[in-house]
C-alpha cells in the first residue's frame, strides 16, 4: 500500500499546487495536497492542525498522524509506517512495524519526485515520473514486469483557469479534462461532458457545493476554518 507524498523542497514551482496540481507526493499530509486552501480546521473526512497538517482520516481507510522532528508515523488498522524525512523535509522512505513492506523515493535538484519504489507482501512496484522545464508533471510510468504503462500530462491556460489533460498511452479512450482554479479542481470532463456544473466557492476558493449532472444531485461540502 502506498499512500501519496510530502513536499516542502527547493523550487517554489514544484511545490505550488497553483501552477501544478497533479505533481505527485510520497505521502499526503497537507491541507493543500489534498486541494484544499486557507487555514482549514475539518471537511469531509479530514481534520488538520493550525499548520496544514493531516491529523486524523476518517472513512474507509481512517488514519491518525503524528510529526517528529525527522519522522511523519501513519497509524492505519493497527499498523504503523514511519515516512523518514532528511534535512530538505523530503520524504525519503517508510517501513511499516512488524513487517517487511517498505518504500523509498528520490528527487531531482528541483525537488521534485521522479522515482517511487515499493514493497508489499513480496511484491514490488516503480513509477517514475517526468516534468517539464516549469517543474509540471508531464509523464508518470508504472512498471510492471519489464512493461512500460504511461499517462501523459499537457496543460493550458492559466492557474486561475488551468486544463490539465490526461491521457493513457495504453488506453487512448481513457483521456480525461481536469480544471483548476489555484489549485482547487473544479471540474472534469469525461469524453465530452462537464462532472461539476454550477460550481459555488468560498472566500478562500474552496468548493463548497456543485451540481452533478451524471447523478442529477447537487454536493456539498461543510469546511471550518481556524481562526
Amino acid at each position: 500500500m502506498i499512500l501519496f507524498l510530502l513536499f516542502l523542497g527547493l523550487s517554489i514551482q514544484a511545490q505550488d499546487k497553483s501552477v501544478a496540481p497533479v505533481n505527485p507526493v510520497a505521502l499526503k499530509y497537507k491541507a493543500t495536497h489534498h486541494g484544499y486552501l486557507g487555514p482549514v480546521k475539518t471537511v469531509d473526512q479530514f481534520e488538520f492542525d493550525r499548520q496544514g497538517r493531516l491529523v486524523t482520516e476518517t472513512g474507509d481507510s481512517p488514519k491518525t498522524f503524528k510529526y517528529l522532528k525527522d519522522a511523519i508515523l501513519v497509524e492505519q488498522f493497527g499498523q504503523v509506517f514511519t515516512y523518514k524525512l532528511n534535512e530538505k523535509n523530503q520524504i525519503t522512505g517508510y517501513t511499516v512495524a512488524s513487517s517487511d513492506d517498505t518504500g523509498s523515493y528520490t528527487y531531482d535538484d528541483n525537488g521534485n519526485l521522479i522515482e517511487e519504489i515499493t514493497t508489499s507482501d513480496g511484491d514490488i512496484s516503480r513509477l517514475t515520473y517526468t516534468y517539464d522545464d516549469q517543474n509540471r508533471l508531464i509523464s508518470t510510468t508504472d512498471w510492471q514486469d519489464d512493461q512500460a504503462y504511461t499517462t501523459n500530462y499537457s496543460y493550458n491556460g492559466t492557474p486561475e483557469n488551468l486544463m490539465i489533460r490526461q491521457t493513457r498511452e495504453f488506453d487512448r479512450t481513457a483521456t480525461v479534462d481536469f480544471v483548476y482554479n489555484n489549485g482547487v479542481m473544479v471540474n472534469y470532463i469525461f469524453m465530452g461532458a462537464d462532472n461539476y456544473e454550477d460550481v459555488v466557492l468560498d472566500d478562500y476558493g474552496n468548493i463548497i457545493s456543485f451540481y452533478s449532472p451524471a447523478y442529477d444531485t447537487t454536493q456539498e461540502y461543510v469546511i471550518t476554518y481556524y481562526q
